[in-house]
C-alpha cells in the first residue's frame, strides 16, 4: 500500500487555499483558473468566464493571449528568454508610474492612444521567473488589476 507523506499533503492543501483565495479575486464574477507550467514552477492565474486563449509559439519562449468576450481587454503572458524587453513600446505610450526592485520585478502603468480610443495598460515583468503579464483595456482595469495581483507561482518539481 502507497502512503502519502505529509510534505505532499501540505502541497496540496496549500495550492488548495491559493486557487480559493484567487477566485475571490473576482468580485463576484464567475472564477475560474487556469495553469501555466514552465520548468518546475507553475504560473496559477485566477481569471472569469467568457474569454478565448492564443498561444504563439517562438524559439525562446511563448506569448499567451486571453482575450476577453465583450472587449473587456486582453491580458498577454510571455514566458521564456528575451521577456526583459518591454511588450509596450515607449514612443506611442505615456507612461503614468514605473516601478523598479533590482533583481526581482519592473512594473510599468500607462496608456497609449490607438485608432482614437485610449488603452489603458500595465506591464509587470518577474525577472527571477522570466515571465512578463501584461493587460490592455479600455476601461475597468480593476479586474485585470486583481487578475494580476492574484496570480501565483508555485514550485512543483524538486
Amino acid at each position: 500500500m502507497k502512503t502519502r507523506s505529509k510534505k505532499n499533503d501540505i502541497r496540496y492543501l496549500w495550492l488548495f487555499v491559493l486557487i480559493q483565495t484567487t477566485c475571490m479575486a473576482c468580485y463576484g464574477q464567475t472564477c475560474i483558473t487556469d495553469t501555466i507550467e514552465f520548468g518546475k514552477y507553475k504560473l496559477i492565474i485566477p481569471l472569469f468566464q467568457g474569454y478565448r486563449i492564443h498561444e504563439f509559439h517562438y524559439e525562446e519562449g511563448t506569448f499567451r493571449d486571453y482575450y476577453f468576450a465583450d472587449s473587456r481587454g486582453l491580458l498577454t503572458i510571455h514566458y521564456g528568454t528575451m521577456v526583459s524587453k518591454p511588450i509596450i513600446n515607449n514612443d506611442n505610450a505615456i507612461i503614468l508610474s514605473e516601478s523598479f526592485i533590482e533583481g526581482v520585478e519592473k512594473e510599468r502603468r500607462g496608456f497609449f492612444i490607438k485608432e482614437n480610443r485610449k488603452k489603458i495598460f500595465r506591464e509587470k515583468e518577474i525577472i527571477p521567473y522570466s515571465i512578463t503579464i501584461l493587460y490592455m483595456v479600455e476601461k475597468d482595469s480593476i479586474l485585470f488589476d486583481n487578475i494580476i495581483n492574484n496570480m501565483r507561482i508555485i514550485r512543483y518539481k524538486e
